[in-house]
């Protein structure tokens, strides 16, 4: 299974003046394939949901997201918080082609 980086939009917002939030849309364009996506130093707390009703898989290990994975099932969500994840890469893939993935970091 390829290891491919994804193609994405970050748009980062400022909430209060401790607390930022950096929204990013990732394209994963072919289903069944680990795409990556590099969190946020002094992560607070992750979202992620898919924006089309695709079923994802993800893991922080390279290639578990189709071995030991965590699934998000279609039109749902998942969060994290309280977990370790400063300089963690997120492994993601997707059951549909051209699937976009919302991924939500506050730090």
């Amino acid at each position: 299974m390829p290891n491919i980086s994804a193609v994405f939009t970050p748009e980062k917002l400022t909430i209060e003046a401790s607390e930022s939030v950096l929204v990013t849309h990732l394209t994963l364009t072919l289903a069944h394939t680990e795409y990556t996506h590099v969190l946020q130093t002094k992560l607070k707390q992750l979202k992620i949901k898919t924006m089309n009703g695709a079923k994802l898989q993800y893991a922080f290990v390279l290639g578990d997201s189709a071995l030991k994975f965590r699934t998000i099932p279609k039109f749902n969500e998942d969060s994290l918080s309280d977990l370790d994840l400063t300089g963690k890469t997120l492994y993601i893939q997707s059951n549909l082609a051209a699937t976009i993935v919302e991924i939500v970091e506050l730090y």
